[in-house]
């Protein structure tokens, strides 16, 4: 019986990650030459072909799917795109991004400082705003924790580097963005699918930008 090579058999004898061998193929990163002669080598001695072509070529489709997120710059992001694209990777999909700036935490807390706003307490959508929100305070004269307590959301690397430390909520940032792909190509596959949810869980990080109440 004649078998069809996948994208994880050549992810299995080049020995990279199925995104990497997207990569190659799609062109989307820079892929070292070591790594591009290890999956070129893979793809001719498995002919393989990929998946998503065929596919498209059969249901008149592009096999892409495009992201769009706030601020590329932002780890939480490169985390949640990466849970996505190793799933769609897997099913043949190529992905690619769209990415938008949104306002900061630095320009957001002085704005509410000059309109006679001082908050005691925030706690902000992001660590990287969050982040901001703090070196704002800090150039204004504001003491963190004792006279403004900061929460961000994410616990990206970072919110544990700076000094004082961020006290932050934690989420599982890679299988976010999995999920989100896995329901996205359910829907593709079956759009007669009913709207499903998935919860899942985040934990408190107390770190040091945090004072009693």
């Amino acid at each position: 019986m004649l078998t069809i090579a996948t994208i994880k058999d050549v992810a299995r004898i080049a020995g990279v990650s199925t995104t990497t061998v997207s990569h190659v193929l799609n062109k989307t990163r820079f892929v070292s030459e070591a790594l591009l002669e290890r999956v070129n080598h893979a793809i001719a001695e498995l002919n393989y072909q990929p998946y998503g072509l065929a596919r498209s070529l059969r249901r008149k489709l592009s096999g892409a799917i495009g992201i769009v997120i706030p601020d590329n710059a932002n780890p939480f992001f490169a985390e949640v795109v990466r849970g996505i694209e190793d799933k769609c990777f897997e099913n043949g999909y190529s992905v690619f991004l769209c990415n938008f700036k949104s306002q900061g935490g630095y320009e957001g807390f002085k704005k509410l400082v000059h309109a006679n706003v001082v908050p005691t307490a925030i706690f902000v959508c992001n660590d990287m705003m969050a982040i901001g929100a703090l070196n704002a305070a800090h150039e204004l004269g504001m003491n963190v924790p004792e006279q403004l307590s900061l929460v961000g959301f994410d616990d990206i690397a970072l919110a544990s580097l700076i000094i004082p430390k961020l006290t932050t909520i934690a989420q599982p940032t890679y299988e976010l963005g999995e999920a989100g792909a896995k329901l996205l190509l359910k829907r593709i596959n079956d759009k007669n699918r009913p709207e499903s949810r998935i919860v899942l869980k985040t934990q408190l990080i107390r770190r040091d930008t945090c004072g009693p109440a």
